[in-house]
């Protein structure tokens, strides 16, 4: 039997017939397009409810452990043993013409290498305790800190990020003069490739877990968002700070606001990792991108 519409010789009878049936099609794509925005929203956040701190004593424990972990440890980190030395062997003359002229300890330098070593299995061995610490202590997966699957828009902000990041590095160097490198820092760049680049992946990774811990745990206390956002910003700078020095962790301002940012919108440790992973790899692995200077003794 034919329908009494398609039969019908009016035309604007047919063209309400199709846009009636690419209707719910057109529906659907909008739908696909705005939910992973809207899930993030929707999406259920952490597990620890402040309920939990109240009446379970463990969980209370474990709590004020992973914080200890996450924001004290890290603080104090340059004055623990086992972490980076102010001395490195290197007091730097003088800049002149686009040079460094600075002389070289070896055996102080080569303590300072070691040091770095030690620091970088330091940050290891933390993060595997926070790591453990959620899955042995609180009995929690690891995707309640933020290690969960990636989805398209995920890697699509990986690469805005990226680009963001990238624009308001040259803006920095181009308003703001570029101060000559510490002793630490250059320090830092004369090191091996090998060591520098387990500095990078050392730092992306262990830093955004703690973050994710940090965020999370903070939340499952009540704290607004604002708060945790405050927080997690403000131990990440300060944290640079006592590593590097005030010039260094004024410069990584964007950085951390955008991580931390990205990370409470979307609650994907991933993407935060590669995005950290980016800006230390275009730092730490290619001299040009330090001070543009040329190193020599």
């Amino acid at each position: 039997m034919v329908s009494p519409v398609l039969a019908s010789s009016s035309p604007n009878m047919r063209v309400k017939m199709v846009d009636s049936r690419r209707e719910p099609k057109r529906a659907l794509m909008i739908q696909h397009l705005v939910q992973p925005l809207r899930s993030s929203y929707e999406r259920p956040r952490s597990s620890a409810v402040s309920s939990d701190y109240t009446t379970q004593p463990r969980a209370l424990t474990a709590l004020w452990i992973g914080l200890l972990l996450v924001v004290i440890v890290p603080l104090l980190g340059p004055l623990l043993p086992f972490t980076r030395p102010t001395i490195t062997g290197i007091h730097i003359l003088g800049v002149m013409s686009g040079r460094i002229r600075y002389t070289l300890d070896s055996q102080a330098y080569s303590a300072f290498t070691a040091y770095i070593r030690q620091d970088v299995g330091f940050k290891w061995l933390r993060t595997f305790g926070i790591v453990a610490l959620v899955i042995l202590w609180e009995r929690r997966s690891i995707a309640t800190i933020g290690w969960r699957r990636s989805s398209t828009l995920d890697i699509g902000i990986v690469l805005l990020s990226c680009l963001t990041l990238m624009f308001v590095r040259r803006s920095m160097d181009y308003y703001f003069a570029h101060p000559a490198p510490s002793n630490v820092q250059l320090g830092v760049a004369l090191l091996p490739f090998g060591l520098r680049a387990a500095m990078v992946v050392t730092a992306a990774v262990t830093e955004e877990v703690e973050r994710g811990y940090l965020i999370e745990r903070l939340e499952g206390l009540g704290l607004s968002v604002g708060a945790i956002v405050g927080i997690a910003w403000t131990v990440f700078v300060f944290e640079h700070a006592a590593s590097w020095n005030i010039s260094h962790a004024i410069r990584i301002v964007p950085t951390a606001a955008l991580l931390v940012l990205v990370y409470t919108w979307r609650r994907n440790l991933i993407s935060c990792v590669l995005v950290h992973l980016w800006v230390d790899a275009s730092v730490l692995l290619r001299l040009s991108d330090l001070p543009a200077f040329l190193f020599h003794h």
